[in-house]
């Protein structure tokens, strides 16, 4: 879920206007999930987030003719990998706990 996506509902989202989206419908799914995800105790759920200044990544990208993995590889590798090291983090310390 990309709140971004779903505040400017362009055209090649998946929130877009030809699809029925609007702002109010649009502001209440961020409501709803931000309430569902409150509902989770602090261990059960964790958020992680990625941004990507565009700015910056267009000057590297296009005007520097850099190859570089796009935003979403970019998010996608490294949220991912946060994770993965945030959670076995956390199962260590319960475990040590547990002993």
């Amino acid at each position: 879920m990309h709140m971004k996506e779903a505040m400017q509902r362009s055209a090649d989202t998946p929130f877009s206007r030809h699809k029925g989206w609007n702002q109010e419908n649009a502001w209440t799914l961020v409501f709803k999930l931000a309430k569902f995800m409150s509902e989770f105790k602090n261990t059960e759920l964790l958020n992680f987030s990625c941004v990507v200044n565009m700015d910056d990544w267009r000057k590297i990208h296009d005007d520097e003719g850099v190859d570089i993995p796009t935003e979403i590889t970019l998010c996608n590798f490294y949220v991912a990998r946060q994770a993965m090291v945030t959670a076995a983090n956390s199962l260590g310390r319960v475990n040590t706990i547990a002993i």
